[in-house]
Parts: structure tokens; C-alpha cells; sequence
């Protein structure tokens, strides 16, 4: 099947987006973005909200259609009208969570929509379209007052003709000297790299329309080399933010790195569907060694590595943005945190071919307080990823209110290499609605593997439902003779479905625990995967370490714990982000029985963590305070 323009469309996906404001008729006001006219638009589907038409544009690598989009921003109850080029004869709306039931009538399906959301449909099982839905932009720079500088003012050209690196970076270091907000109006600015060094304080706002747009030649990078060999493992970046603090990136642009385009252009014309075909990958947007940086708002395209990884940063975060990338080339991942601390990523979308959220912690870095939430997802990959690179430490992450639209893995933490210790770990709010094959083999829903070494424990997955049964995952401690042990331990499954089973224990999740993993300290709402009864004071416990009684509790509860030898003795509270309350015992205790009372007055309800630590044991368990 080919498009009016004869070119074929291939598992074609759609993705909406919107700038320019309008009072719908029912009282929602809208933006629209006007598309640059270097992105063509689609002759396949038509898009109304409300009263005003949204223009859909395609994307288009090696001349097949992968996907189609436009920009959306809205505040208040709108009506969604997707108009098809054939009557609609079958659909589904997801994340399926939404429940959304469409009237459908000929080629036009409709429902309404009360607030910002991400969408796909998938019509007639071979269109596909995305509906990216931003809250309206707020506090957007007068392009004419005295705090702006414009880049038009510093004879720019921006059709996108001529290359301006030079142009734009002097541009640049004007607005740091100024301390004035660096302003892109509607147009195509064609650059080799960008690179913000060194520099303290900058804000860039990229208006609804603007495009900083790579040449699409590899040999205009600063890593590119004459003696470079397809499968050489080279990485540069389109824009680079190094050592750097105070940065802020805004508005509602786009970042085109034309990384496919590089690729050619290093293959002597040739595609490359393959990233260990490539002599170079292209990342979006990188920020290394950097601190107080902040993106909102952006799109990112065409990326052939990673759109917008962090590495070794602080205070870093990215909202509003969304990513797509060629779908079937691997290492175009989405968000990541490589070594942060204190980064978020919230109310963001990403589509293409390889891990769309991650958390990763190589040699050399701290990696903690991080937070995923508000996202959705679509990949060939792994959806909620954790791990990968483990050297070090990583601690206090949390993925929550994540739709996975379709991916190989559901919920995937990975030690490849290191052997790092990883705790403190939530995982809430989660949907998978697709598992698919790789290599003929479905993938995991959810699986916790170490290969080096290390340890993973003080994780909980709370209220999951992954659609597709997929195959059965499992927790491995260790698989490589010769390294030290793995462990996995403290693993708390609350409320998790996967193919339409609820898992209340071992046997209904169908997990393989290895011989390295303590599945006394398992649970499955609440219960131990291997309980193993110990007598104390007429009470029955299940591992040395009891649930607290009552539980939950409005004021005292009493721990119990079971001692097998002389050991030093330290019992803590913590709340759930693993910030210690209250230590309630620390000293040395003869073998034996013990009920420790806890008193939770000056606390808010919620749920806690109380950790025993006897020796070289360790375990925890969660209370509920409830008021």
C-alpha cells in the first residue's frame, strides 16, 4: 500500500502534537504549532479538536513513512476527531487503561478528552497514531523586550539553507554574557554541533515552528575520522552540554539531529538499518558533569543513539517532551540517567528502538533520587529499565504512573557488567499493554538479573498489569563462575497481574528463583514466597524478621524478630523514599526471641520501612500507618 505520493507505508505510526492560541467552541483553549514546511504533511489522516484542524506531519526515514505527528497543547474538556481515508472497521485506544470507547461513524472516530494525555490508536490494525497531548505553555518570552535577544538580530538564516553553527554559537555566548533569554523564532537553523561548555546560567527558548537541524553529513562532527570502520563504537552528540550549570531549555521546538542521515552519509549513500552497521551514533541531546539543567518542552527526532541522556549530573530534569526515533534501530534510547543524582523525568513519550526509560550506574558515578513519572512508552525494547552498567552504588529510583504501549520487556533490571549494590527501588502504577516477539522469543514482564555480582534487594512492585503473559522472567542472582556472589533479596510483588493472573505467590508469577536469590525475603502481598515458621512468644513468624502487629496501625504496633546467634543489633525506620525516621535499637543481643514496640506518634500516615540488621543479615519489611 503507498500513500498518495506513491510512497509505501510500512506498520505506519501517527503521532499528533500542537502552538498559536484558540478559544474552541466549547470554551477549551487550544495551542497550534504551524508546521515547518521541511517535515511534509500527511495525505492519510485528518485530526480535529473541537473546531480546529490540527496540521499532522510525517516522518520519513529511507523513504518509508515510520510515522506521522503534530503538536498538541490544550486545558480543558475537548472533542478528539480522528478522520481516516477509509471507513474504520476496527480500533483500539491505549494506554487500554484509559478505557476509552470511541462513536465511530464511516471514517471518523470520536471521543472526548478531559485533560492532556498520550494516545495510540491503531486503526484498522495497520495505522497507527499517536496523540500527544502537552499542557498549554505558560510564561513564554516577549521576543521583544528588553530580557530577549533575539536570534534573527544576529543576521541568521533560517530556512534552513546555509549552515550557522558559527552564527548561533556566538549568539549563544552573548545571551550567557547578557544574562538574557536566547530566543528562536519559527524557522529551520542548520547546524553541525552545538556545545555549551563551561558556561553558568543560560536560558534558551525555542518557539512553537523553530528547528535546530543537523546537516545530516558525518563528516561535519567533531569525532568523525577518515580510518573510522563500520561497527567501531564511536559516539558524538548534536547539542552538548558539558560542565555547565544553571541551564534551561524551553519551549516548544524541535531538535533534529538527522542521525539516519549521518549514517548514510557514512556509508557511502547507503541506509543502515542497523546500529552495529554504523561507524558513528548520534545522541540529541547531552548533558555530562552539568548541574541545575533543565529541558521542557521539546521535541527530539531522529537521534541515532540516545535522544537525551544525562551523565554524572545533579539537580537535572526533563518534562513535557517527547521523543521519536527510527524504530527499528537499536541504541536510539530515550530518557537516561548515567551516574545522576536528584533527576526527574515526568510527562514525557518516547518511540523508537531501545530502552525508553532507564536508570544506570556506571563506574565512577553516584546514582540515586531519581524519578520517572507520568510517561508513556513505545518500543522494541525494554519499557522500565534499571540497571544495565553496575559498578557502583544506586539507590532511592522510582518509576511510576508509566505506560508501556508495546515492549519486548515489561519491567527489566540488569546488572551486564559491575558489581554494584542496588536498593531502594519503587515500581508503581505500571501497564503493559504488549509484549512483542524478538528473534521469534516473546519477552519478559518482569525480570531481575545479576551477571557479575552485586546485589538487588528493598524493591517493591506495586500495582502492575501487563496485558501479555510474554515469557515467564525470574530473579537470577548469579550466572558467571569466578566473580563474587550476587544476591537478590527484600522483593515485595503487591498487586501485580500479568496475562490475566493476579500473583499471590511463587507459583501463580511462574518466576525462577535461582540459588543465589533468598526467597524467604519474597513476598507476595505481604506473604513470603518460602515461608519457614519460627516460635516466638506464642506468635508464629515466617523469617527472623516479623510483620509488625498489629499492621496496619493508627498509633503503636510491636516488632518481632528471631535471633540465631550473638549479634550486633540495629533496628531503623525508614520512610518510603529510604530516608532513615528513627533508629530504635542498636547494640549487641545474645541469640533468642525479641518484641521491639514502636511508638509512630509525629508521623503522617503512609507506609514505612522498618530494616533489622543482625550481623551480616539484613532484612526489611513495610507497616501502614493509618490515622
Amino acid at each position: 500500500m503507498k500513500n498518495k505520493r506513491g510512497i509505501p507505508l510500512v506498520g505506519k505510526i501517527i503521532v499528533l502534537t500542537l502552538l498559536i492560541n484558540f478559544n474552541s467552541v466549547f470554551g477549551a483553549t487550544i495551542q497550534v504549532a504551524e508546521l515547518p514546511e521541511i517535515y511534509p504533511l500527511s495525505s492519510d489522516f485528518r485530526v480535529v479538536i473541537d473546531s480546529v484542524e490540527i496540521p499532522v506531519s510525517e516522518f520519513i526515514i529511507y523513504n518509508e513513512i515510520q510515522c506521522h505527528y503534530a503538536w498538541v497543547a490544550f486545558e480543558g474538556s475537548v472533542s478528539i476527531k480522528v478522520i481516516a481515508n477509509e471507513d474504520i472497521i476496527q480500533h483500539k485506544i491505549r494506554p487500554l487503561r484509559q478505557d476509552i470507547q470511541p462513536d465511530i461513524e464511516g471514517q471518523t472516530l470520536q471521543h472526548t478528552l478531559s485533560k492532556p494525555e498520550f494516545l495510540d490508536y491503531n486503526i484498522n490494525e495497520k495505522e497507527i497514531l499517536f496523540l500527544l497531548a502537552l499542557p498549554l505553555e505558560t510564561d513564554m518570552p516577549d521576543p521583544g523586550s528588553d530580557s530577549v535577544v533575539n536570534i534573527m538580530d544576529s543576521g541568521i538564516d533560517n530556512t534552513g539553507a546555509t549552515d550557522e553553527t558559527d552564527k548561533i554559537s556566538l549568539a549563544i555566548n552573548q545571551a550567557d554574557l547578557s544574562n538574557k533569554i536566547l530566543y528562536f523564532p519559527k524557522g529551520v537553523y542548520m547546524m553541525k554541533q552545538l556545545e555549551i561548555a563551561n558556561v553558568n546560567g543560560l536560558n534558551i527558548y525555542l518557539a512553537a515552528g523553530a528547528v535546530l537541524r543537523g546537516t545530516g553529513k558525518g563528516t561535519d562532527f567533531n569525532k568523525w575520522s577518515p580510518a573510522l570502520k563500520p561497527g567501531d563504537k564511536v559516539i558524538d552528540h548534536f547539542i552538548y552540554i558539558d560542565n555547565s550549570s544553571n541551564i534551561n531549555i524551553s519551549g516548544r521546538g524541535t531538535i533534529d539531529p538527522r542521525g539516519t542521515e549521518v549514517h548514510k552519509s557514512l556509508n557511502g549513500g547507503e541506509p543502515i538499518h542497523s546500529i552495529k552497521e554504523s561507524t558513528m551514533k548520534i545522541r540529541g541531546i547531552t548533558t555530562e558533569s552539568s548541574q541545575n539543567v533543565f529541558i521542557d518542552g521539546l521535541l527530539i527526532r531522529e537521534s541515532s543513539s540516545q535522544s537525551a541522556p544525562f551523565k554524572g549530573c545533579d539537580n537535572v530534569s526533563i518534562s513535557n517532551s517527547i521523543t521519536i526515533n527510527y524504530l527499528h534501530l537499536k541504541n536510539s534510547g530515550g530518557f537516561n540517567f548515567w551516574g545522576c543524582t536528584n533527576g526527574l523525568v515526568k510527562n514525557c513519550f518516547y518511540y523508537g528502538g531501545d530502552d525508553g526509560l532507564s536508570a544506570k550506574a556506571p563506574e565512577g558515578y553516584d546514582c540515586h533520587h531519581l524519578t520517572f513519572e507520568n510517561s508513556v512508552i513505545y518500543t522494541l525494547t525494554r519499557g522500565v529499565t534499571f540497571g544495565m552498567q553496575g559498578e557502583e552504588e544506586m539507590h532511592t529510583v522510582v518509576f511510576r504512573n508509566i505506560d508501556a504501549i508495546s515492549t519486548r520487556d515489561g519491567i527489566d533490571f540488569k546488572h551486564n557488567y559491575g558489581q554494584g549494590d542496588w536498593h531502594n527501588i519503587l515500581v508503581e502504577n505500571i501497564t503493559v499493554d504488549e509484549i512483542i516477539q524478538e528473534n521469534g522469543n516473546l519477552g519478559n514482564p518482569i525480570n531481575l538479573q545479576l551477571n557479575e555480582g552485586g546485589s538487588i534487594k528493598d524493591v517493591t512492585i506495586r500495582n502492575v498489569i501487563i496485558q501479555d503473559p510474554g515469557t515467564p522472567g525470574g530473579l537470577y542472582g548469579q550466572h558467571v563462575e569466578g566473580n563474587r556472589a550476587g544476591y537478590i533479596s527484600n522483593i515485595y510483588f503487591e498487586n501485580v497481574m500479568v496475562g490475566g493472573i493476579p500473583w499471590v505467590d511463587l507459583a501463580s508469577s511462574q518466576l525462577t528463583l535461582d540459588s543465589y536469590v533468598d526467597d524467604r525475603s519474597i513476598f507476595f502481598n505481604g506473604n513470603p514466597a518460602n515461608p519457614i515458621p519460627v516460635s516466638t512468644n506464642n506468635h508464629s513468624i515466617t523469617s527472623p524478621l516479623a510483620q509488625n502487629f498489629p499492621n496496619p496501625f493508627s498509633h503503636t504496633t510491636v516488632i518481632n524478630y528471631h535471633l540465631t546467634v550473638n549479634s550486633k543489633v540495629i533496628l531503623s525506620i525508614y520512610d518510603v523514599m529510604g530516608r532513615e525516621i528513627k533508629t530504635l535499637l542498636s547494640q549487641n543481643q545474645n541469640a533468642g526471641e525479641y518484641s521491639l514496640p514502636f511508638d509512630a506518634s509525629g508521623l503522617t500516615s503512609g507506609m514505612y520501612i522498618y530494616k533489622l540488621k543482625a550481623g551480616s543479615f539484613e532484612q526489611s519489611r513495610k507497616m501502614w500507618l493509618k490515622r
